[in-house]
């Protein structure tokens, strides 16, 4: 499996994240030119990643008459398409009712061709709310995730989640950590373990972070991962070595990730879209955030090709079947289903 762990800059363009190794096979991503409401900043962001990638096509979905293809080089032109897609309207609090409403929306298309077989992978730069209803709507839930969440690359690590949920409870917290590992172990670590981010870093302390890894516990006995404990703020901020899996509520890790890109002097790099990452517990895969500039939204397009190319939605599938497999045959049943 591909190492993901080595980031570089690709030549010639500073911030832009290159393929962690060289590869042939070729990735076809969907790419929102609507979400940002900036479409030539795409545009641009798609030349750059065009040009970091040979082996990337990208498909853009929007309106024509907004492709201003002249912003990519001739020679990458034939690597695009550009399918027919509408911006989505949507206004504060009903995304998901915006997203059903209009299927003919740019997000809801590149999510769309996804589902169909027509890309390996989509990218949904834009508000986060209209993002995941769209990659929810488009795309089943794997069996075992109770909820799609959203993974960020901190570090060496990955947090999970980082969507802005305040739900999480004891039967989440179990499908967000396995979905971490997948995540984990696509990035070229062998043997993940999984900690629990407490904003205090002495568990005894912590109420809710003592809630989440008990829960976890038994899923350790199990062998099903291996818990790393509890992961002080302050240790994730400054470098120091944790698990390369931290979980936690999706408001506090929306948190988190915020903070650290906002500090110029932060010692740990966040290699994710600006509030997004990539939504992991789906039948497919897909990135959201936000992309304020050509570079951002191309370190999007080549972290989704990266994540396709891995199939990460299938280790991600595996390793909830180990879940759903595990908690059938505790209950006393087939742990096939028929």
């Amino acid at each position: 499996m591909p190492d993901l762990r080595h980031v570089q800059q690709a030549p010639g363009h500073p911030g832009l994240i290159a393929p962690a190794l060289p590869s042939s096979a070729a990735a076809r991503v969907a790419c929102d030119l609507h979400g940002c409401g900036q479409p030539g900043l795409v545009l641009e962001g798609v030349g750059l990643a065009l040009a970091a990638d040979p082996a990337l096509t990208i498909v853009l979905t929007g309106e024509p008459a907004e492709a201003d293809l002249a912003l990519v080089a001739p020679d990458d032109l034939r690597r695009l398409e550009v399918r027919p897609g509408v911006p989505v309207e949507a206004g504060p609090g009903d995304a998901s009712r915006a997203v059903r409403g209009q299927r003919t929306a740019s997000v809801r298309v590149a999510a769309r061709l996804v589902r169909d077989g027509a890309a390996d992978a989509c990218v949904l730069l834009g508000p986060a709310s209209v993002a995941l209803a769209a990659a929810r709507f488009a795309l089943r839930l794997l069996p075992g995730a109770t909820a799609p969440v959203v993974a960020a690359e901190i570090g060496a690590s990955v947090l999970v989640d980082v969507s802005g949920r305040t739900d999480l409870d004891r039967a989440g917290v179990v499908p967000t950590a396995l979905l971490g590992l997948a995540y984990a172990r696509a990035r070229g670590v062998e043997l993940p373990r999984v900690g629990v981010l407490s904003a205090v870093g002495i568990a005894d302390d912590d109420p809710a972070g003592r809630r989440l890894l008990t829960a976890l516990e038994p899923y350790a006995h199990a062998g099903l991962l291996e818990l790393g404990g509890s992961v002080d703020v302050a240790d994730l901020v400054v470098g120091a070595p944790v698990p390369a899996v931290v979980v936690t509520d999706g408001f506090s890790g929306n948190v988190l990730r915020e903070a650290l890109e906002a500090a110029p002097t932060a010692r740990i790099a966040v290699r994710t879209p600006r509030a997004g990452g990539v939504v992991l517990g789906l039948e497919g895969v897909a990135v959201v955030g936000w992309a304020q500039s050509p570079t951002a939204c191309a370190d999007a397009l080549v972290l989704a090709a990266r994540a396709a190319r891995v199939d990460l939605a299938g280790g991600a599938g595996r390793a909830l079947a180990d879940l759903v497999a595990w908690r059938r045959m505790s209950a006393g049943l087939n742990p096939v289903l028929p």
